[in-house]
């Protein structure tokens, strides 16, 4: 789960993802 979230944060530093689904994605991942 923390490599998951590692990559998405990488992602997320890159502009591939907005802050909004990464926060979405690391909600999932957490599962609240």
């Amino acid at each position: 789960m923390f490599l998951q979230r590692k990559k998405f944060k990488k992602l997320l530093d890159e502009g591939i993802i907005t802050q909004e689904e990464f926060n979405n994605k690391k909600k999932q991942l957490l599962g609240i």
